[in-house]
């Protein structure tokens, strides 16, 4: 195959990598590739590209920390460079004919290997072999024709009487003399190609790629970084805070349906404005009292320092007041009772708390009655464990 040059095949498969990398990293930011995607999409490799006389074999061998690529040359069929010949009468178990034929997930063994290793393979294999008959080859590949082994193990006694043991991470088999094949063009369609075969079986996020809701998700990944950096901003004040929850009120209380900001409770001496009341799926009302996160809980002695105490009455006062006018709420707010109204007090980090505080905190919250008291920061690992239990790797 002197008429196909090195140059040629090494941007091909260069390509076959950067478009695989491209692909699978949009999915990266949502998602756990290795919860669809084989190792060999996932890690860089060393790879090993054999030139035949007859075609070209790209095997990945063993992950690195980077991409390593290595050209040979040989004077034999591609089938030869890879598979041990074996003694047999019949010719092969594999004969290849088509175009991108994937062979994925199994292990083979030839008879005599498994003969002569049965008590070791019975002991440790997780699956039943694969018993291949009196095989003198694993694949032979008719002109034109290409596969992949993918994750395949194989185990024979060669026609020298050695034994072959060899694992594929990702193997592809190419017999053709022609140059088309190798065009940059061809290694993008195989590279989508095998990356959309991943996702025939996740139905759930094909449908979730198509209505959009992937970009949605994005974007709220995005907007929680940008929110706890807000958090962690010096001197930030409680209206930044405030206009940046009334934007994406989702960050305030997950189950959320309704958001109702700065909405007016009266009272005779004077109406009162909570920050928020958040209507929820299930019909409680949540009044919901935010602090600046850069106020402390508690004192050096563990009692609570003078920002938590007058906090706590602020909305303790918000909750009386609503139970002492909910006819007149009813109207704004119909489905409106003393039995479903409670509240919530964010205030503080608890990133910055001591492990006494936090168990303060803990022992505190266990005496409260109708609200609860929570930091900035559970607020924020909250919404992070729930990106998690989606897939969605750490943020």
């Amino acid at each position: 195959m002197t008429g196909l040059s090195e140059e040629k095949v090494r941007k091909f498969v260069d390509m076959f990598i950067k478009t695989l990398q491209e692909k699978v990293s949009t999915y990266s930011r949502f998602i756990e590739p290795k919860l669809i995607f084989p190792d060999y999409l996932i890690h860089p490799y060393y790879i090993v590209v054999i030139i035949g006389n007859d075609g070209v074999v790209i095997e990945f061998l063993e992950k690195r920390d980077r991409w390593e690529m290595e050209i040979r040359r040989v004077g034999t069929s591609i089938e030869k460079v890879i598979f041990p010949e074996m003694n047999g009468k019949l010719e092969t178990l594999f004969e290849v004919k088509g175009k991108s034929i994937v062979i994925e997930s199994i292990n083979l063994f030839h008879l005599n290997f498994y003969q002569k290793y049965a008590d070791i393979l019975s002991c440790f294999a997780r699956s039943i072999p694969n018993i291949i008959g009196d095989m003198s080859s694993f694949i032979k590949l008719h002109e034109g024709a290409d596969i992949k082994v993918i994750d395949v193990g194989i185990g024979c006694v060669d026609i020298y009487g050695n034994k072959v043991i060899k694992r594929f991470p990702f193997l592809w088999l190419i017999k053709t003399k022609s140059e088309d094949f190798f065009d940059e063009g061809n290694a993008k369609f195989h590279a989508e190609q095998e990356f959309n075969r991943y996702l025939k079986g996740e139905k759930v996020i094909r449908d979730l790629l198509q209505k959009g809701i992937v970009d949605r998700v994005l974007g709220l990944v995005g907007t929680l970084l940008e929110f706890e950096k807000l958090v962690h901003k010096e001197n930030v004040s409680e209206n930044e805070i405030q206009e940046f929850l009334e934007q994406n009120p989702c960050l305030l209380y997950i189950e959320y349906k309704n958001l109702f900001p700065k909405f007016r409770i009266p009272d005779i001496k004077k109406d009162l404005y909570p920050d928020f009341i958040v209507e929820t799926p299930d019909g409680k009302y949540i009044v919901v009292e935010i602090e600046s996160p850069t106020k402390k809980l508690f004192t050096k002695n563990l009692c609570e320092s003078k920002e938590l105490r007058e906090a706590k009455a602020q909305i303790e006062n918000y909750l009386d007041k609503i139970r002492e006018n909910i006819l007149i709420l009813r109207q704004q707010l119909p489905n409106i009772s003393v039995n479903n109204v409670e509240g919530r007090l964010i205030i503080g980090l608890s990133s910055k708390m001591s492990n006494e505080e936090k168990r303060r905190l803990k022992s505190l919250n266990e005496k409260l009655r109708g609200y609860e008291i929570i930091t900035y920061t559970e607020l924020i690992e909250n919404w992070k464990q729930l990106l998690k239990n989606l897939g969605i790797p750490n943020i």
